[in-house]
């Protein structure tokens, strides 16, 4: 982040900048002065303005907008459903999702497939492909996003599958190995990604990857 900013605020001399990163996402702060409030608040604004444009859509939102309630208010918008379907991350996503108020309008349920028995008999992913690429594979992510999303009668389908550790790894699937994918039927997208941290920090920036997933996707349709 620092690498895209960094000439932008060198270049600045009325404003000072904080940069704070946590488990969940990286904030920026911005700070000024002004004779005013009217005046401050305006400067405040070019300074975002400026920095949004900069980063793009690494930005999901300003103040203290939530990436859960930013994803909400794209559905509410877009009139569109969405369900999940989850493994390592047991819930946590459609656990976020369903912290904001009113996101009954949008979410429509989720299937916590933690067992390949569940996936096979919920999901109805063939277990030949399950045995073919394993529970942790691009294959049975797509396919559990896909099924959800039908057996949900949602416009989108969205799954996590993954290594949380600190058992369950082998050789070629390393703890902190999450596959994710989106489905809105027509077309799927999927991401891999190998997370570091504890048993928890994997679980949840699988989930937050999984909901800016969406949030991309929302953004872009």
């Amino acid at each position: 982040l620092m690498k895209l900013i960094r000439n932008y605020i060198n270049k600045q001399t009325n404003f000072s900048f904080g940069i704070y990163a946590n488990p969940e996402d990286i904030q920026v702060q911005v700070t000024t002065q002004a004779p005013t409030e009217k005046e401050t608040d305006k400067l405040l604004q070019l300074s975002v303005n400026q920095l949004t444009k900069i980063l793009g859509n690494y930005v999901y939102g300003t103040d203290k907008q939530s990436l859960e309630e930013v994803v909400g208010n794209l559905l509410k918008t877009k009139k569109l459903k969405v369900a999940v379907a989850e493994s390592c991350t047991g819930g946590m996503l459609g656990e976020m999702i369903t912290r904001i108020p009113g996101s009954s309008k949008y979410f429509q349920g989720g299937v916590i497939s933690y067992n390949a028995k569940v996936k096979e008999d919920l999901l109805k992913v063939p277990p030949e492909v399950i045995r073919k690429y394993g529970e942790v594979s691009k294959e049975v992510a797509q396919l559990m996003a896909e099924r959800v999303r039908r057996c949900c009668h949602s416009d989108i389908g969205i799954s996590i599958t993954g290594i949380a550790g600190p058992g369950g790894a082998t050789e070629k699937k390393k703890v902190g190995l999450v596959y994710m994918a989106l489905t809105d039927g027509k077309k799927t997208l999927t991401q891999k990604h190998q997370l570091f941290g504890n048993r928890q920090l994997v679980r949840l920036r699988s989930t937050r990857r999984a909901l800016n997933m969406l949030r991309m996707y929302l953004t872009k349709k």
